[in-house]
């Protein structure tokens, strides 16, 4: 049961922006949650993404990106890289959506990268099959296979979704991608998860990796790849 007692919006109202993305966090975790929270909970986020002419809102809370009630637009699938999906929160999209989809995303992932979607790539599949719930299904893996793992993939992964949806509504003049449902990519270092997603966001809107040089960004590679505790995320940038 998702929990209705979600914090209230961490983006103060700037008007109409000419983009717009609410993304939803779920997870079952509380140690998740509690990542979101200090990851996302800045305020400097909010005002160089105004520059931008861009607002994110995130609706962080416990619970399962299944039980929310809102439409949404993107769904996020953390499959293997081989569209496996019999583990974690992906299995249970198996349950609630049939198996029918585990082998249409294996299809379109053999039609379009050989039977491997790599980490760092995602396509974006139609839910209309499956649910009256979700437009897109975005399938982005942060494992190749079972048992592997490579501690930067969360970065990667999102910032391919969030790319891959970039990318439709820049072809597109209405029905936008405007809401994202994700659960926690990762399984055990929750804020060093958090901390690479709050990163791809950075980066992709002119933060994080970008102007940065060669040992800066080796440094925050290493950052993002070792953190074992949360810290304030306003010591990761100077104001």
């Amino acid at each position: 049961m998702e929990n209705k007692k979600s914090p209230p919006p961490l983006v103060p109202d700037f008007g109409e922006p000419e983009g717009y993305l609410k993304i939803y966090l779920r997870d079952e975790n509380s140690a998740a949650v509690e990542s979101w929270n200090a990851a996302f909970h800045d305020t400097r986020l909010s005002e160089y993404l105004r520059e931008k002419n861009m607002r994110i809102d995130f609706d962080i809370a416990r619970g399962s990106v299944l039980n929310l009630t809102e439409n949404i637009d993107v769904l996020v699938s953390p499959c293997y890289s081989n569209g496996f999906m019999k583990h974690g929160i992906c299995n249970k999209y198996i349950n609630s959506f049939g198996a029918r989809i585990e082998s249409d995303i294996q299809k379109q992932i053999s039609q379009k990268y050989h039977g491997i979607l790599p980490i760092g790539r995602a396509i974006m599949m139609s839910m209309s099959k499956y649910s009256d719930s979700f437009r897109f299904l975005a399938i982005s893996p942060i494992s190749t296979v079972e048992g592997s793992n490579d501690p930067f993939s969360v970065f990667l992964s999102f910032k391919a979704i969030l790319e891959v949806c970039e990318a439709y509504n820049s072809s597109r003049k209405d029905q936008k991608i405007t809401s994202i449902a994700c659960p926690a990519l990762g399984n055990s270092e929750y804020f060093r998860s958090a901390l690479q997603m709050r990163v791809a966001i950075d980066t992709l809107y002119g933060r994080g990796f970008v102007g940065k040089s060669n040992s800066e960004q080796k440094e925050l590679h290493t950052l993002l790849t070792t953190i074992k505790k949360p810290f304030s995320i306003s010591a990761l940038y100077t104001p």
